[in-house]
């Protein structure tokens, strides 16, 4: 071969050299070992936390709140509606550390509570559900009245009992708590004390219902309290050592010494103060032995109760 023929063939080879060399270069690139990256054709996984109150008070701001996490991805920040019984109550975006702050308002009564975030998306995420009672007061307890009751003289007593700190007490005359309000009232310090006007020679019987601050108004009490005023004489007879009386609605009332039962309570034990004869009502006259006493009815029937 001569000079000039050689002289075109060497750098051919070479060139071909080169080649082989960035081939070689680049299969050792991809063999080499590298951080293990994520699938970015996978949708991440996500979950979504959800906390809050499971008894509000109904009808004022209920705060639920949780966290988005995304396995391994990072948290985008993304919509998050909270549902109540399924229906949308508040919309808020997440921070950027996945977090979420919802404020609901509750009617009285049990709902679920759930959020779901990228709603309608491929990316839906929900929370679990929460079981939330929005509560209301609780009815009040009547306790009793000032003055007592029967009294002679008083017609506007005053009805007491306890109920929620700072609620407004309503009373009634009915077994509902419905129509007119008798009275209303403060239950400073969780109790209260209510003036009220009853007829003269009647028997009211009251119940109540309590209001918080933003009109939530408990049940009607279970627990009532009846006011008698009778100005009637007293129908009275005595034994040896006690005394009973019919007082207004023909209920008989006997106080004294009960050695042998003859104040018709069940017990033996000596009243300084009138209690009800088990049983009576409807007397229309009485009277009383040395160790018993007797009643009669309505109908003419007569009763006796005490040393037989």
């Amino acid at each position: 071969m001569d000079v000039e023929q050689q002289s075109v063939v060497r750098p051919a080879g070479r060139r071909w050299r080169r080649v082989i060399l960035v081939l070689l270069a680049f299969v050792a690139t991809v063999a080499t070992p590298r951080a293990a990256q994520p699938a970015l054709a996978s949708p991440p996984g996500f979950d979504l936390t959800l906390v809050g109150p499971s008894f509000p008070r109904a009808n004022t701001a209920a705060v639920y709140q949780g966290v988005l996490s995304a396995l391994a991805y990072g948290v985008p920040q993304v919509s998050v509606d909270a549902l109540v019984d399924g229906e949308v109550a508040a919309s808020t975006a997440t921070a950027v550390d996945g977090s979420y702050s919802l404020t609901v308002s509750l009617s009285p009564g049990t709902h679920e509570v759930q959020t779901v975030a990228a709603r309608a998306t491929p990316l839906e995420t929900r929370s679990p559900v929460l079981v939330a009672t929005a509560t209301v007061p609780e009815p009040p307890v009547l306790t009793g009245t000032t003055p007592g009751s029967p009294s002679a003289t008083w017609t506007t007593p005053s009805i007491e009992g306890t109920a929620e700190a700072g609620s407004t007490v309503r009373l009634y005359t009915n077994a509902d708590c419905s129509g007119g309000v008798a009275a209303t009232g403060t239950a400073s310090e969780g109790t209260f004390s209510i003036g009220v006007s009853v007829p003269t020679n009647s028997t009211t019987t009251f119940r109540a219902t309590a209001a918080d601050a933003v009109g939530n108004v408990s049940p009607c009490s279970a627990s009532s309290i009846t006011y008698v005023h009778d100005s009637s004489p007293l129908t009275l007879a005595g034994g040896a050592s006690h005394t009973c009386a019919i007082v207004l609605g023909g209920e008989v009332r006997c106080w004294g010494s009960n050695e042998y039962g003859h104040l018709g309570d069940g017990t033996t034990t000596e009243r300084s103060t009138p209690v009800t004869v088990s049983g009576i009502s409807a007397a229309t006259a009485i009277a009383g032995g040395g160790s018993h006493s007797c009643a009669i009815v309505s109908g003419g029937e007569a009763r006796c109760w005490g040393a037989n």
